[in-house]
């Protein structure tokens, strides 16, 4: 190298390496079609700030939309964020900013897919949303430390501390020594620097960096997320939803309306279930019923949970293949191999199909939105009992046959 001499990458070595690139780019693919197709990153990746910093999410959203148009539009988006007063310090801070000529949202790895209609769309208004609510959140911070001790200057720091927060915040947890297998793990998982962020989240590492004050300030974050949580569940619960709040449950944090399920948590809540339920020993289904893990009975046991927890992780084509191997879903029903293409197409295309399916126009159309916009949203299969408990206990005395079908818990 010191004497100009270029290296040559042996021909078979390179050729294999053009072919794991090929197929890792295929696989990436499939989660970037499966993401697709929505704007999504107000509730998924940017709904903590979204809730926090709400001051920030009509801008953020008119850059979206103005970014989903056109490369061009994208471009001219991408320069009104570089000509902010304090990009230099994004820059130096290590604040996480994307762009679809220097790198993308990890939901969006693929070049292949890329050239399908629509995902370029997404990707473009993906990056703007979380771009700007990024960069409007860091600045608040940087003001609010500030004023905090009297304008006094912002030690470096303090700025790293407060860009960790951000992007912790927006899904770009720091992975340490893991982050220069960063593609790899891509390629396996869905977005593993989303589900390292929403652990760090919750176990509080954004707060372990900094100072005493920066390190006050951040608190003080966590306190406004709470708050916006507790106003939206207030608010759900004057409209007469229903909200579980045992960690253990399967309805965790979720707005319950009838057989409609509403998770406003942007992922957090299924982590924090996981986890109570590995250490309670406990676990409670939809119907509220806890039993214990620890037992070795039933599908509910610690390391099924454990296994459906990990299944939940992987890339779509990962974890279409390893649910099709087992011949189950997560949810244990028996999976065939014509469930394959169902579970391949993008997750707004299936969301608003189920919704219309199962809903009234006006509760379908509703849920829809809020789906696009990123939020979780489920409904369960309605059940109606055959018959009732007397009518149960009557045939068991008469010695009547009894199908287990017509009755339900």
């Amino acid at each position: 190298i010191a004497s100009g001499t270029p290296i040559r990458t042996p021909r078979g070595l390179s050729i294999a390496r053009k072919a794991l690139d090929i197929a890792s780019d295929a696989v990436n693919s499939s989660r970037s079609v499966v993401t697709a197709y929505d704007l999504s990153a107000p509730f998924r990746h940017g709904g903590i700030v979204s809730i926090t910093h709400p001051a920030a999410v009509p801008r953020a959203y008119i850059l979206m939309l103005r970014a989903a148009k056109s490369d061009t539009s994208a471009k001219a988006v991408a320069r009104l964020l570089r000509q902010k007063p304090n990009y230099r310090l994004y820059k130096e801070s290590g604040l996480y900013l994307s762009d679809t000529d220097e790198g993308a949202e990890e939901v969006f790895k693929s070049v292949f897919a890329r050239k399908i209609p629509g995902v370029k769309l997404s990707e473009r208004a993906y990056n703007a949303y979380l771009n700007s609510v990024r960069t409007d959140s860091f600045d608040s911070l940087v003001d609010a430390l500030k004023a905090s001790s009297g304008n006094s200057e912002v030690t470096a720091k303090e700025l790293k501390a407060i860009a960790n927060y951000v992007n912790v915040a927006t899904g770009r947890g720091p992975i340490g020594a893991a982050e220069k297998y960063a593609n790899e793990l891509s390629t396996i998982l869905f977005a593993p620097k989303l589900t390292a962020s929403r652990w760090q989240f919750l176990i509080g590492q954004p707060l372990y960096e900094g100072s005493a004050r920066s390190r006050m300030i951040l608190a003080g974050e966590y306190g406004k997320y709470l708050a916006g949580l507790g106003t939206l569940y207030g608010l759900s619960k004057m409209a007469g939803a229903e909200i579980s709040w045992n960690p253990r449950s399967t309805d965790f944090g979720k707005i319950r309306f009838g057989e409609n399920r509403i998770d406003p948590l942007s992922g957090l809540g299924k982590h924090a279930t996981f986890a109570a339920r590995i250490i309670s020993g406990q676990f409670t289904g939809a119907s509220g019923k806890s039993e214990p893990i620890y037992d070795g009975k039933g599908r509910n046991n610690w390391d099924d949970i454990t296994q459906r927890y990990a299944r939940s992780t992987l890339s779509p084509l990962y974890g279409t293949a390893l649910t099709l191997a087992t011949g189950r879903g997560i949810d244990g029903k028996p999976y065939r191999p014509s469930d394959v293409p169902y579970d391949l197409l993008p997750l707004s295309v299936r969301d608003v199909y189920e919704q219309y399916r199962d809903n009234s126009p006006g509760t379908a159309t509703a849920m829809s939105v809020l789906s696009l916009h990123g939020a979780g949203i489920d409904t369960y299969e309605k059940r109606e009992p055959r018959m009732t408990k007397a009518q149960a206990e009557k045939a068991i005395q008469n010695g009547e046959p009894l199908d287990a079908a017509a009755l339900y818990k």
